[in-house]
């Protein structure tokens, strides 16, 4: 099954900075500069995770320079908004509960898509809580302390700079920027206050953080003969009342299967995090079922429900012509009685691709030890996708 945008969201946004070999044009990290870099005699990264939390609302506009040099524009505030844009490129607005994404195609026309994140967050806390599913349609916000976004600069296994851009949801809550993970002490980085700008040094190149604010000022990184990668804020603004055209995405609506790869991809990385190195049986494999169900009724819609239902009923129409062509004696209620699960092999037809996908991603998931373990996965998937759209396609088309 091809699923080109949904590959994309490894990171949300990856976009190569490396491969010129040219003279690099820029000045070198801290512009040659050689004043010394004392030490702090502060805890940093608390400072840093105290100040991003206090802010209620930000907005930063970033270029980003390299072999494609793009702008990146940051908004958040505390109400349950946020916004990344990568221009050129794709963007991500969550509003609390649903999280819109934009992506060019081959084409380079925009392809939008909503993901009703809020059900996926909420199922995630409800198996790790060992609490019933959300109901289907159930769509919560996100709570606050729980998105965060990253920009970030790295070596790809080839040495080139790439540069990542990422809005994520975590059952963790967290400060908002990935970024101050850095100021966290580890071997090989280190850490300084150079007035009020904390500076990380080590193999991520040099980061230079605002201690007011927690947010990213500079990140600059040369990988091996190559040409200087640089994440530059260019403005910034806290408090302020935050442009509403960053939390608008125009674009042709994304094709349903594509949508639903996204929110695949999203019960994922939310299941890694409930399930971690879980490793009695019985307990992942109920609570990575109980995943499966949460995606099943969070990504497929009632218009696609609809869209399998007419499928089963144009079937069940075509059986009750043939009996009672070859019945004109049955009654129409023995007729109804006899075709009404006729549908059945045409809307599990309909499903069986992306079926087969979802069972090979989940049952990684599972990790079952043994055949008669996997043949144990597979029959409780099945079981699930009978139930949450099997039989809700067929109950939706019978009067049709």
């Amino acid at each position: 099954m091809k699923r080109p945008l949904a590959s994309l969201l490894t990171a949300l946004c990856l976009t190569s900075c490396g491969g010129d070999d040219g003279k690099n044009p820029d000045p070198k990290p801290g512009n040659g500069n050689s004043a010394s870099e004392n030490p702090a005699d502060v805890d940093l990264e608390a400072e840093c995770r105290a100040a991003a939390d206090k802010w209620k609302t930000l907005q930063a506009k970033y270029s980003a320079e390299g072999a494609t040099n793009v702008v990146v524009t940051l908004a958040f505030d505390r109400s349950g908004r946020a916004a990344l844009h990568v221009e050129p490129g794709i963007a991500l607005v969550l509003d609390g509960a649903t999280l819109h994404f934009r992506a060019p195609d081959a084409e380079g026309n925009f392809l939008v898509a909503a993901v009703p994140i809020g059900h996926v967050f909420a199922a995630a806390i409800a198996i790790a809580d060992g609490k019933p599913l959300p109901a289907r349609g159930e769509n919560p916000p996100v709570p606050a302390g729980h998105v965060g976004a990253n920009l970030a600069l790295g070596l790809d296994d080839r040495g080139r700079s790439q540069r990542h851009a990422q809005l994520a949801v975590s059952l963790r809550e967290s400060s908002p920027f990935g970024w101050l993970s850095l100021l966290h002490p580890q071997e090989g980085y280190t850490v300084r206050a150079v007035d009020r700008t904390a500076v990380v040094s080590g193999p991520c190149g040099r980061v230079a953080i605002d201690r007011d604010t927690g947010s990213l000022v500079d990140w600059q990184l040369e990988p091996p003969g190559g040409r200087l990668a640089r994440l530059r804020r260019e403005s910034f603004a806290i408090d302020e009342p935050l442009d509403p055209a960053l939390f608008k995405l125009a674009g042709k609506p994304m094709e349903p299967h594509e949508v639903r790869g996204l929110v695949l991809d999203y019960t994922m990385q939310l299941s890694q995090e409930v399930l971690g190195k879980e490793k009695e049986w019985k307990l992942r494999l109920d609570r990575t079922i109980a995943f499966v169900t949460a995606y099943y009724r969070a990504a497929w819609t009632d218009a696609e429900i609809g869209r399998l239902a007419e499928l089963g009923a144009k079937r069940r129409r075509e059986i009750a012509k043939e009996y009672r062509a070859n019945h004109p004696d049955w009654a129409q209620a023995d007729i109804d009685a006899a075709v009404s699960n006729s549908g059945l092999p045409t809307i599990a037809e309909a499903v069986r691709e992306e079926m087969s996908y979802n069972v090979q991603v989940f049952v990684h998931l599972a990790r079952p030890a043994s055949q008669e373990m996997e043949d144990e996965f597979t029959a409780r998937f099945t079981r699930v996708v009978t139930e949450e759209l099997a039989e809700r396609a067929l109950a939706a088309g019978k009067d049709r």
